[in-house]
């Protein structure tokens, strides 16, 4: 199930990455930035097309994807961070402790002041 989700997510992000840059530009002005040539500047907008509709699918279909390969883990009961360490590794960064003394630490350290 995960092998076959995730082959369908590869071939709709290679899909998705065609299909965005193959769209003409739709202009080289500010306009152009947010959706509409430089005449449409937040007015009409050009005809939807068979490719832009076929963009939107693409990305929802993304998000999908995305999100059912997200819950896949959880849904086996398996977590995504380990709960459980083994007992006998350590990090290579912690500190080392200090040793216990033989007498179970009930001493006071000696001091030289009066």
């Amino acid at each position: 199930m995960v092998m076959f989700l995730l082959a369908v997510y590869f071939i709709i992000c290679v899909l998705l990455i065609v299909a965005i840059l193959i769209q003409s530009n739709k202009g080289t002005s500010i306009a152009g930035v947010f959706g509409g040539g430089s005449d449409t500047f937040l007015g009409a907008s050009s005809a939807v097309t068979w490719l832009n509709k076929a963009t939107t699918y693409l990305a929802v279909a993304f998000l999908v994807a995305s999100f059912l390969l997200m819950l896949i883990p959880t849904m086996r009961g398996a977590s995504t961070i380990p709960l459980d360490i083994p007992a006998g590794s350590e990090q290579s960064g912690a500190a080392p402790s200090a040793p216990i003394p033989s007498d179970g630490g009930t001493t006071q350290p000696s001091s030289d002041l009066p």
